[in-house]
């Protein structure tokens, strides 16, 4: 898994996406963006977020959207979307290239497919 990458406040403003999280480096501040633009916390305090130093001044990630396999696969099969399930072991992302994830993902059961982490591109 690649080294951690670190964003300024405004580089995470411009690219959070509705419901993605947002999580600060030194005090694990959460926010996410609302379905009308608007950064929130998702912790407490609730409500809109301010722009104010500890917001400003910190360094963010964001956390991956993970989907479900029903999601994951809807996307794939309606909409033509790329989509990538997350190795439990590593962290890494696999490019499911097949239409059978479990012939493709073979070292992987059912249940770990269905039940584990999957990501659509650019969603």
């Amino acid at each position: 898994m690649s080294e951690e990458t670190w964003l300024t406040a405004g580089e995470m403003m411009n690219s959070l996406k509705v419901r993605e999280i947002a999580i600060s480096q030194d005090s694990n501040i959460k926010i996410t963006k609302a379905l009308n633009g608007n950064l929130e916390y998702v912790d407490y305090p609730q409500g809109i977020v301010a722009m104010e130093p500890k917001i400003l001044n910190a360094l963010w990630r964001i956390e991956p959207n993970y989907v479900t396999f029903d999601e994951a696969m809807n996307a794939r099969r309606n909409d033509g979307k790329q989509v990538y399930f997350i190795d439990p072991a590593d962290g890494s992302q696999l490019e499911l290239k097949g239409t059978d994830p479990l012939s493709y993902f073979g070292r992987f059961s059912w249940e770990e497919l269905f039940n584990g982490n999957w990501l659509i591109e650019n969603a």
